[in-house]
């Protein structure tokens, strides 16, 4: 369990990084919709980790990890 929360950290570093990245370069057609995306997985994969690793919370983290799946699929 705890190497798969710590590759899910990992994703969520790695996907942060693109955030990152794409924002800097927004002005590239497509760079604000992708940071958007970045931010989306980003903020899923700290929510999932937080989820899967909790014992008493699971339902609160699982309703914020619903909201970056949410978001996700709104831009395109």
């Amino acid at each position: 369990m705890i190497i798969s929360i710590m590759l899910i950290l990992l994703s969520a570093a790695f996907t942060g990084a693109l955030t990152i990245y794409a924002w800097r370069h927004r002005n590239i057609p497509g760079g604000t919709a992708f940071a958007i995306m970045m931010l989306a997985a980003t903020w899923w994969s700290i929510t999932y980790a937080l989820e899967i690793s909790s014992v008493s919370n699971k339902l609160f983290w699982y309703k914020l990890w619903y909201a970056g799946v949410i978001e996700g699929g709104f831009h395109h």
